[in-house]
């Protein structure tokens, strides 16, 4: 059975070490196979949920189809708050971006997420992306897995992984953190658990392209 104190508290400190160890895979698999599944959830990304939001946060949510955030009233959205009290809140106000499913184009939800101000840039906001596949290394052998080279804060020369996605989710995202300290904090998120960061000072690029 899923603990509501154990296994938060343990997916809390396996996020924060993917946030500050960029190109760090962390698997939080075990955690999600105890959460009672939620159609449409990926059973991981109900587990984030769980584990940051409460009643004083706001979210967003996006799923594939319409391009615009979901209503409060939607399932998925009504799954989230049921669980954690959060409220549902415009996405430039929302402290997290949730965009669900592989087949959701997630560039109109990085486009609209909080990037913080000068003043207050931790108010930026902190975007999960569910893709098909995270691999830690460049190898390919799928049409559609992206290889990637990270740089920055908390790596040690450069990474490489590689990302199973059909959208362009890189290059806005990009956009949102060009003008540091301003910007979105990423995780991108999978089907098996695995979990990696992509923090607003990491230097993302495609492979070859360093």
């Amino acid at each position: 059975m899923f603990d509501h104190v154990h296994d938060i508290q343990h997916t809390y400190r396996q996020l924060v070490t993917a946030l500050s160890r960029p190109g760090t895979i962390v698997d939080l698999s075990s955690m999600a196979s105890r959460i009672e599944p939620v159609p449409p959830f990926n059973p991981v990304m109900m587990l984030l949920a769980m584990t940051l939001l409460d009643g004083e946060t706001g979210f967003s949510l996006y799923q594939a189809g319409t391009g615009t955030p979901a209503a409060a009233t939607s399932p998925a959205a009504a799954a989230i708050s049921h669980r954690t009290y959060a409220r549902v809140a415009p996405t430039d106000r929302a402290g997290y971006v949730f965009i669900l499913g592989t087949d959701t184009d997630p560039r109109p939800a990085i486009e609209s997420a909080a990037e913080g101000t000068l003043i207050d840039p931790h108010l930026g906001a902190t975007v999960f992306l569910e893709v098909g596949r995270l691999r830690a290394g460049a190898d390919r052998d799928g049409a559609d897995e992206q290889a990637f080279q990270l740089q920055g804060p908390g790596i040690d020369g450069t990474i490489g992984i590689d990302v199973d996605s059909r959208f362009d989710w890189y290059s806005v995202r990009n956009e949102r953190v060009s003008e540091y300290p301003l910007g979105v904090d990423m995780f991108l998120v999978d089907r098996h658990g695995s979990v990696l960061g992509v923090p607003r000072t990491t230097r993302l690029a495609k492979a070859g392209e360093v």
